[in-house]
C-alpha cells in the first residue's frame, strides 16, 4: 500500500496507509504532545529509538522534553525520505530500509558500547505496517537485550578489566601481527558438536593446509587429538579463564614466518593467542605470542598507540564465538567453517571433552552429589541461560548475508539452518596468513605497571579526548559514565594496584 498525506481538520497533514491513520485526523500536534508527556524514560537512558513515527510530530516534543538524549528514527518504509512535511531533520540520525546499511549495523554504528537505549513505539504504525513493523521491532529488541547483557557484564567486571589491561600490557613479551591469507579457516568453539567433527578436522589437515582458529576453551579437546591450532582466542575477564590456557603455554611451535637465520638463538615459542586487552591472563601466558584485541575505547587505543603495540580493533560482542568469527573474517578472504558453536547443550553435555574446567566437577563429586547429578544441574543452568538465546539471535542475523562464505562442518546446525553443512573442505587458494612477532624488551613488571599507570593518568589529563576517556573509565569503575571526575578516576585506578582491590 502506498501511503497518502491528507489534511487533518486543523490543517496539519496526517498520513493514511490503506484505511489506517498514522496520526490524528483532528489535531496531530496535540496527539503527539500528549504521547510524549505519557512516556516514562529511564533516567540513565542515553539513546531514544523511535520506531516508525510517521511524519514525526512527536520528535520535536521528545527533543524538548529529553534534551540530553540522542534520538534515532527507524522507518518501516522509504516513502518519507523525500517528504518535506516530516520532522525527521529534528532527529540525530534516521534509518530507511533502502539505506546503505541494514538496521542492526546502523544501531551498532550509531549507539556506542555501554550506552543505555530505550525503544519508543508509535502504535498506529504497528497496525498499519503489520509484519514489516514487527520485523524491525524484533531487531531493535534483540539489539537492546544484547547491549543490556553486555552492560551488566561491564558493570560487574569493569574494575577487573582495567587491571587486566594494565597487567597484560606490562607482561606482554611477544606482540603479534599478521598479513591476511586466502586459505580456508576452521573456527572451533567448545560445544559438544566439536567431538563429532574432530575426525573431519583431522582428515582436512591430511588433505591440505587450513588455518584453525580456536576458542581457548576448545584447545584442550583439540590438543588431546593432536591438533594444534594456528591461533587460539581468549576474551574472558574472569580468573577461571586461565585454566583453558594452561596446555597452550606448554605446547611449543616455531613460527614458519621466521627464517632460519632469524630463528637461530631464539627460544621455541607456544602457538599464538589472540586476546582481548581486558582478558584475564596469568603470568605463565606472558611468553605466548599475542595478537592484542582492542575494544576501540579511547583509553585502550591511547595506551596501545603510545607503546607502539600492534593490535586489531574489534567490538565487544559479549561472546568469544562472535570474536572468533570477526578474527577469521580478518585473517582470510577464503571460506570459513564453524564447529562447536552450538549455543546449546546436548542432554547433559555442555562442552566438548576434555575441558579446562573438568576439575571443577571432580572436586565437588561425593556420594551425595555424583558426577551425573552435577552435570545435569549445569545443563539445566545452560538451558535456561538467556544470554545463549540472545547471542543465537544475533548470529542468525549475522550469518544471514554470509551464507556463501560461512559453512558448518558436519551435520546441519539446529540454530543456524541457513548455513550449509559440509563434511569436506574445498580449496580454491593455498595462501596462509603470515604471523609476525615484534619482541619487546623485558623489564621489571612492577615498574612497567607504574609507567603504564602514569601514562594513562597523563592521557586522562591532557588528551583532546580526555572527556571521553573520563566517561569510559567512570563507567568501568562505577557503572555510571558521569559518576566520577578525572581526579577521582585517577585515585580509584591507583587503588586497584596499590591496595589489591582485585586479586590475580
Amino acid at each position: 500500500m502506498i501511503p497518502r498525506l491528507v489534511p487533518s481538520r486543523l490543517g496539519q497533514p496526517t498520513m493514511l496507509v490503506g484505511n489506517n491513520l498514522i496520526h490524528s485526523s483532528y489535531n496531530p500536534l496535540y496527539e503527539a504532545e500528549r504521547f510524549v508527556k505519557a512516556l516514562n524514560i529511564p533516567h540513565n537512558c542515553e539513546n531514544l529509538i523511535i520506531l516508525e513515527p510517521g511524519l514525526g510530530y512527536c520528535i520535536p516534543f521528545i527533543k524538548k522534553s529529553f534534551p540530553n538524549k540522542r534520538i534515532l528514527v527507524i522507518h518501516a518504509i522509504n516513502f518519507l525520505k523525500h517528504v518535506s512535511e516530516s520532522f525527521d531533520d529534528e532527529a540525530h540520525k534516521v534509518w530507511f530500509p533502502e539505506g546503505d546499511i541494514d538496521l542492526l549495523d546502523f544501531l551498532e554504528q550509531e549507539i556506542p558500547e555501554g550506552s543505555h537505549s530505550f525503544l519508543i513505539e508509535w502504535k498506529p504504525s504497528a497496525v498499519a505496517f503489520g509484519q514489516q513493523y514487527q520485523n524491525l521491532w524484533n531487531i531493535v529488541q534483540q539489539f537492546i537485550k544484547r547491549e543490556a547483557a553486555n552492560i551488566r557484564t561491564t558493570e560487574g567486571f569493569g574494575k577487573r578489566w582495567i587491571k587486566n589491561s594494565i597487567k597484560n600490557l606490562a607482561r606482554l613479551q611477544n606482540p603479534l601481527y599478521f598479513n591476511a591469507g586466502t586459505i580456508p579457516v576452521i573456527v572451533t568453539g567448545a560445544g559438544p558438536s566439536l567431538e563429532e567433527t574432530i575426525p573431519l578436522i583431522y582428515k582436512t589437515l591430511q588433505e591440505g593446509p587450513a588455518c584453525i582458529i580456536a576458542a581457548a576453551s576448545s584447545v584442550p579437546a583439540l590438543l588431546y587429538h593432536h591438533i594444534i591450532p594456528s591461533l587460539s582466542v581468549a576474551t574472558d575477564g574472569g580468573t577461571w579463564a586461565t585454566f583453558h590456557l594452561i596446555d597452550q603455554s606448554r605446547r611449543v611451535r616455531l613460527f614458519p614466518a621466521f627464517s632460519s637465520s632469524k630463528a637461530e638463538g631464539m627460544n621455541v615459542l607456544p602457538f599464538p593467542l589472540a586476546t582481548s586487552l581486558n582478558a584475564y591472563l596469568s603470568s605463565h601466558v606472558a611468553q605466548v605470542p599475542q595478537l592484542v584485541i582492542s575494544d576501540g575505547s579511547i583509553w585502550q587505543t591511547k595506551l596501545l598507540q603510545k607503546l607502539e603495540v600492534p593490535y586489531i580493533q574489534l567490538p565487544q560482542r559479549g561472546t568469544v564465538s562472535a570474536t572468533i568469527i570477526d578474527i577469521a573474517m580478518a585473517l582470510t578472504s577464503g571460506p570459513i567453517y564453524i564447529t562447536g558453536m552450538d549455543m546449546a547443550h546436548r542432554d547433559m553435555m555442555t562442552h566438548a571433552r576434555p575441558y579446562g574446567l573438568d576439575f571443577y566437577y571432580d572436586q565437588k563429586v561425593n556420594r551425595f552429589s555424583p558426577l551425573y547429578h552435577l552435570q545435569f544441574k549445569r545443563a539445566l543452568i545452560d538451558a535456561n541461560y538467556e544470554a545463549l538465546s540472545i547471542y543465537a539471535d544475533w548470529f542468525n542475523w549475522y550469518f544471514s548475508d554470509k551464507t556463501e562464505r560461512i559453512f558448518v562442518i558436519g551435520t546441519k546446525h539446529p540454530r543456524f539452518p541457513m548455513l550449509t553443512a559440509v563434511e569436506r573442505i574445498s580449496w580454491q587458494s593455498y595462501e596462509a596468513p603470515s604471523f609476525y612477532i615484534l619482541p619487546r624488551k623485558n623489564g621489571n613488571i612492577q615498574q612497567r605497571i607504574q609507567s603504564l599507570l602514569l601514562l594513562l593518568i597523563q592521557e586522562l589529563q591532557t588528551s583532546p579526548e580526555h572527556e571521553l576517556m573520563r566517561k569510559e573509565l567512570s563507567f568501568l569503575l562505577t557503572g555510571d559514565k558521569e559518576a566520577l571526575s578525572s581526579s577521582e578516576i585517577i585515585q580509584q585506578v591507583s587503588n586497584l594496584f596499590s591496595q589489591g582491590v582485585i586479586h590475580g
